[in-house]
């Protein structure tokens, strides 16, 4: 069916209430936008739906939302067993529509004959997997767009062991929804009917108190070995992570924890915010004048629906004389505060600097002007994955069989802190659905999982959550930062002693938006070319490339292919003979591509001169097939 012939096969359905016509008959002669919203429908992926909210076969509205649970219902009762009795977990965030949503949902389950497991407020995502696992249902689903613009929203699945599903089931929840041809097809019932015939239970509190719980069971060192009187600013960005995270600091005690009322707020509209992506270093504008006002010695961001997070740390006593320093910057980096985890007054700042300057002293004149350094995922996660491994290594309880995950676009800078502790550590496809369900793979098989993260700022510890979890993240990074005060030392000197253990990692990544059909059609001649060819790079040979699709690692030097061991994926990787590399990938949420790099040199200055080096061929090759298509 052609976009026009579903445009109007939506326009004439009955099913639609008057008021969602009328919003069709409005774009009538907007041919561009009927386009848009009915050139496709809206993919279930292997995260579920996601994508802007109106009327249409490619938006989030509540008849896609019920499309979606109609098909997932049919799964449940032909592949889960006890489906109905064991029930779905239902959780929601701040968003716009995100309410409403979630109660659909529980109501298409329930008139299935489904019990649906109802929150009774916005919830962390983290806390929805918890609530899988712990009442043992059969799914959970969550409606949220995590870090998105406000014009979108989201539904996300999770197996019964309580991680995001794998392709293999979304492929077969795709199949059940393809089964659907009439809207009215669907079942539903309403919320009291389905209270009523209990088939619908809200979970409240009490429920919130033992997810507390567990998450404080995670804490690694006693209250004396803390300087719980550090000072800490936290925004959850007017999202779902305020109330958890500012519980659960209290209880560890700490008694300086200072969050922005207004960013405090829940808000559909992120009016304070740019955009309520924490891995943008503008997020942190009014959290660094609060910084300023206290002393704070941390920052900390959570994203809206609080599964990852991100910190700043504060610099001190940086002194700033003639053309060069010795750079304090050697605490952080410029993959720390590249242009795409920043933005707005920031760049603005960059782009003022003296053109005369290099990088680094363009970079250093913004950052000790702000006082507060932004630690990439990478950064934060290799210092919690060796705080970690350093404190249960303390107290004899470092595993001999535990093991690490992490992605294949994250630093092999966490490969060699945890082989410093003897740790091995595992790669996995982008996501925490396959993290999380590498790690049950080879617990099943004796393992014991100790961490698990992505660059993105994900983050994971413990096995009663199977997703990354910013409210655990919140407690360890605060309990890191006061165990290392408590020693004299700030979140940048020990990121400062991994280099110095380790060697110097530098990652850069560039994040380039293609919307629309168009967009779509530019990222596929981008991957097919990298596909067929990667440019060659002056002074640096190619050792392997990867194609995750085909699954195939070529070796350069033995002109041999051979399989690896990951499920396919359209990813390619680029990896030189010094173990610096490349990785190329549609991103699975957004209208974008994504490449990663990732750089070692025996000190800053060599990696910043690769990195620019490769940056600058690889954007002149995706720069040319884009305006070639």
């Amino acid at each position: 069916m052609d976009y026009l012939s579903k445009y109007y096969k939506w326009l004439n359905d009955p099913y639609l209430s008057g008021e969602d016509r009328n919003e069709l008959r409005s774009i009538s002669k907007d041919q561009k936008e009927i386009l848009d919203r009915f050139y496709e429908d809206l993919e279930f992926g292997t995260a579920g739906i996601r994508g802007k909210m109106a009327i249409g076969a490619n938006r989030l509205n509540i008849y896609t939302i019920m499309l979606t649970t109609q098909g997932l219902s049919g799964y449940l009762l032909s592949k889960v067993k006890n489906s109905c009795e064991r029930g779905v977990v239902i959780a929601y965030d701040t968003r716009h529509n995100s309410q409403t949503f979630a109660e659909y949902t529980a109501r298409v389950l329930a008139a299935n004959g489904i019990k649906a497991y109802l929150f009774d407020g916005i919830r962390p995502t983290p806390e929805l997997s918890f609530a899988v696992k712990i009442i043992g249902a059969a799914a959970g689903i969550v409606i949220t767009a995590s870090h998105n613009p406000p014009d979108y929203n989201g539904y996300k699945v999770y197996s019964e062991n309580g991680a995001q599903i794998l392709p293999e089931i979304a492929n077969e929840i795709v199949v059940e929804i393809n089964k659907i041809k009439e809207f009215s097809e669907i079942k539903l019932i309403s919320l009291k009917e389905a209270k009523e015939k209990q088939l619908c239970k809200m979970l409240g509190a009490a429920f919130d108190r033992v997810y507390y719980e567990k998450v404080k069971s995670l804490s690694l060192s006693k209250y004396e070995e803390l300087d719980t009187n550090i000072k800490i600013v936290y925004t959850p960005l007017h999202g779902t992570g305020n109330i958890p995270i500012r519980t659960i600091l209290k209880e560890r005690g700490f008694r300086n924890v200072f969050v922005d009322d207004e960013q405090a707020k829940p808000d559909a509209d992120f009016s304070t915010v740019n955009s309520p992506n924490p891995e943008n270093f503008e997020v942190f504008e009014r959290s660094i004048e609060i910084g300023k006002k206290i002393g704070a010695d941390i920052l900390m961001a959570t994203d809206p629906d609080c599964d990852r997070i991100a910190i700043s740390v504060l610099q001190r006593n940086v002194s700033i004389s003639g053309k060069s320093t010795s750079f304090s910057l050697k605490k952080n980096d410029y993959n720390s505060v590249h242009e795409n985890h920043t933005s707005g007054k920031f760049i603005e700042q960059l782009n003022s600097c003296d053109k005369g300057k290099n990088v680094e002293e363009s970079l250093l004149s913004v950052l000790t002007e702000n006082d507060y350094v932004y630690l990439n995922g990478n950064q934060t996660g290799a210092l919690l994955l060796d705080y970690i491994l350093a404190r249960r290594m303390k107290k004899g309880k470092l595993p001999k069989n535990g093991f690490v995950v992490k992605t294949i676009v994250t630093s092999e800078m966490g490969r060699a802190v945890a082989g410093y502790y003897n740790i091995p550590v595992y790669d996995t496809l982008t996501g925490f659905k396959f993290i999380c369900n590498k790690a049950d793979e080879l617990e099943e098989k004796g393992g014991i999982f100790l961490f698990g993260y992505e660059e993105s700022i994900g983050y994971l510890a413990g096995n009663f959550v199977k997703d990354k979890d910013a409210v655990i993240s919140a407690m360890i990074c605060a309990e890191m930062a006061a165990f290392y005060k408590k020693r004299g030392l700030s979140l940048l000197d020990a990121l400062q002693n991994l280099y110095k253990r380790h060697g110097y990692f530098l990652e850069h990544i560039e994040s380039i938006f293609l919307e629309g059909l168009e967009g779509k059609e530019k990222i596929k001649c981008l991957m097919s070319d990298f596909r067929k060819e990667f440019p060659q790079i002056p002074g640096m040979a190619i050792s392997n490339t990867i194609d995750y699709k085909t699954s195939i690692n070529y070796d350069y030097k033995l002109k041999l292919e051979k399989l690896i061991d990951i499920p396919p994926s359209d990813v390619l990787k680029c990896i030189f003979t010094d173990g610096s590399w490349y990785a190329i990938r549609p991103s699975g949420t957004e209208p974008k591509i994504k490449i990663y790099m990732s750089f070692i040199g025996q000190n800053k200055e060599e990696a910043i001169e690769k990195l620019n080096v490769v940056k600058s061929i690889v954007l002149k090759k995706i720069e040319y097939i884009i305006n070639l298509v």
